[in-house]
Formats: structure tokens, sequence, C-alpha cells
């Protein structure tokens, strides 16, 4: 690797599979920086039941906007919690279409690698979840994407320590570090 190129590791999934604490842990292990999920303090101060499609707009430009702060900062690897893949589920989950700015940008905006977490850890409620039913459809789907971006991407699964561990192997075995 390297010493000035920064390797861009998205972690997507369903809703409470733990992809934020994730994305700290694995930003704290290998002594680098992470981008949060903008789309959670977007709705700590917007009405999450009542917004519309162009609202992703907003959202998505940030979450870009943000990466690109954070990779200024980051050291070897920019961990990224969601990707324009949630934005196009979730899209089409509530309006039934994806939103513009995330047709425009999907298959242009690259990660060199995906972290995808498994279902296997119990969904929680929060203001701002709101599928608890339909995980393994919205975890079906977040592959189906990254199969049609032909993306490089591993599912992760554990149980608190054991996800990060698994999540550090998986990392080091595809970017052969040791």
């Amino acid at each position: 690797m390297e010493k000035n190129s920064i390797i861009k590791i998205a972690v997507i999934g369903a809703e409470s599979t733990g992809k934020s604490t994730l994305v700290k842990e694995l930003a704290q292990y290998f002594h680098t920086e992470y981008v949060e999920e903008y789309a959670r303090e977007y709705f700590n101060t917007h009405n999450i039941d009542d917004y519309s499609i162009e609202v992703f707009d907003k959202i998505y430009s940030k979450q870009l906007e943000n990466e690109e702060l954070k990779s200024a900062h980051a050291k070897g690897f920019l961990f990224c919690d969601t990707t324009l893949i949630t934005g196009k589920i979730w899209s089409e989950e509530v309006f039934g279409k994806t939103a513009p700015f995330i047709n425009e940008r999907i298959f242009k905006h690259h990660y060199d690698f995906y972290l995808v977490t498994d279902n296997d850890v119990l969904w929680v409620a929060d203001g701002q979840r709101k599928n608890p039913l339909n995980r393994g459809e919205l975890l079906n789907k977040n592959i189906e994407l990254l199969k049609e971006l032909k993306a490089s991407f591993e599912i992760v699964n554990g149980l608190h320590e054991q996800r990060l561990k698994n999540a550090i192997s998986i990392i080091k075995k595809h970017f052969a570090l040791t």
C-alpha cells in the first residue's frame, strides 16, 4: 500500500446490524478516520416520518462531502458508514424509485471494498429505525446491488468483539496485510 493512497472501505447492510459501531472500531484498530452516516445526523433535527425524495440530495451530497473531508486526514484506510447503495435501497423502499442524485452517482462513486454486516445482531429500536421485519430482504438487496456494481465485498458476521475480529481478518486477507 502506497503511503499517500487511501483505501476506502464501505460498511453497509440492513439497519441495526452494527455498521456504525464497526466503522468506529475499525478506524480505531487501523489508526485512521471514519465517516459517520450523515442521515442519522440529519434526522436528529428533521422529521423522519415526513420528508420528500429530494431530501436524499441533501443527505447523500453531504455524505460524499464528509467522505472527501475525512479522506484528507485518513492514514491507509477510510471506513465509511453507509453509501449510495443504502440510499438507493432506502429511496426505493419509501418512494418506489431511486432518488435522482443517487442514480446519477451510484456507478461512478468508488469504494475499494465493502463489508456487508450480517443480520446476526439483534434489531434494536430507536427513533430512526423502521424495518425490524425485512432485514433479510434488505441484506439481499445490498448483495444484489454490489454484484450489479461488480464490487468486491464480503459478509461480516459475529457478535460484539467477534464481529470486529472477523472484519479485521477479512480486511487483512483481502489487502494482504500481516
